[in-house]
């Protein structure tokens, strides 16, 4: 089974990751590397760093799920 295809269902911990930022081929590459794992990475701080600020905005759920 590729990492591709393995990821499309749970991961390790068993949480659903279906739906990610993959693409569609069969490398299963991600579509920008480096442009994604910046907003990925700046996401992750923002939300460490201003917990209250996304609960406020009803977005904690939203970007934790962006983030897996």
């Amino acid at each position: 089974m590729s990492l591709f295809h393995g990821c499309m269902h749970a991961g390790p911990d068993g949480n659903d990751l279906t739906g990610g930022w993959l693409n569609g081929g069969p490398a299963g590459n991600l579509k920008m590397t480096m442009p994604t794992a910046f907003t990925v990475s700046l996401m992750s701080w923002g939300l460490m760093s201003f917990p209250k600020g996304y609960a406020d905005a009803n977005a904690t759920s939203d970007t934790m799920s962006n983030i897996k």
